[in-house]
């Protein structure tokens, strides 16, 4: 009988504390020192993972699904992950052709996450569809950004008082209060006085005087896709990196941040691939 356990990758345990027995588990059965196991998926467990799934003929991309996990177990592991499209489920259909809604959230290992995935990937979707981004590969990247730094809106404003910015300069903060009245909301954290007015202007919505409707997931939405798509988050661009005949997800990441935990944007980037395709 197969067991069930859940997708874990680079972050886990660390990011997510909830999964750290699931990453012990993990790095039981990889034969790592005892010493070092602590329930927290780094870069050694990734090197890790990946070197057994080299040895073991199977895709080296450092993300523990059902396969990985039988192969280390040596037992049937149950996958989140439908094999194939169910009959009766919702289909997103766009321009990029049509998506089985339960196979993208079954692939997502967060329940939370889950949930909120059924309201917010169709106006994801729908928006890539009017913003003219039809690249595969640059929709799964776009989806890995949203559920990195918002868990596909869970986290539509950042937990912290927003008050680390205030008098930053950088991000526009001139006046008493921009701080928290600018701090990071939306997929992508949209953050400072700055950025807000220039979202202001560009989708003609008064940011400044609300700026809480970046939490609206459909102006979140437009923020997410056009601000990827025409690098102006950081003056990096999908097409810099994913193209056809290109697909490099980790450089991608400094369409928003560096290299900022590159390699794990790059790994959920390949699971949405799958599903997308």
């Amino acid at each position: 009988m197969a067991i069930e356990l859940p997708v874990l990758r680079f972050g886990d345990g660390i990011d997510y504390p909830e999964y750290c027995e699931d990453v012990k588990k993990l790095q039981t059965a990889l034969g790592i020192l005892p010493s070092q196991i602590d329930g927290l998926f780094g870069r050694g467990t990734e090197d890790a993972v990946k070197l057994f799934q080299k040895n073991n003929g199977l895709i080296a991309d450092g993300v523990v699904g059902a396969k990985t996990w039988a192969a280390l177990l040596k037992q049937p592991v149950k996958s989140p992950n439908p094999a194939t499209p169910q009959a009766n489920t919702p289909i997103v259909k766009t321009a990029a052709g049509a998506f089985n809604l339960d196979r993208i959230v079954a692939s997502i290992p967060y329940p939370d996450v889950r949930t909120i995935a059924r309201t917010t990937l169709p106006i994801i979707l729908h928006q890539c569809q009017a913003d003219g981004v039809t690249n595969l590969a640059q929709m799964a990247y776009m989806l890995a950004t949203a559920e990195h730094e918002s868990h596909l809106g869970v986290w539509m404003e950042e937990f912290a008082s927003g008050w680390d910015y205030e008098g930053a300069w950088d991000l526009g903060n001139t006046e008493s209060g921009d701080g928290p009245r600018f701090k990071g909301r939306g997929f992508v954290q949209l953050t400072g006085r700055k950025n807000y007015a220039a979202w202001s202007d560009r989708l003609n919505i008064d940011l400044i005087r609300y700026p809480e409707r970046v939490m609206q997931p459909e102006i979140a939405a437009q923020i997410l896709v056009q601000g990827m798509r025409d690098g102006l988050f950081t003056g990096s661009k999908l097409s810099d990196f994913i193209r056809v005949g290109n697909r490099d997800f980790y450089s991608a990441r400094q369409i928003i941040n560096g290299f900022d935990r590159a390699s794990q944007l790059a790994a959920i980037a390949e699971e949405y691939l799958k599903v997308l395709q």
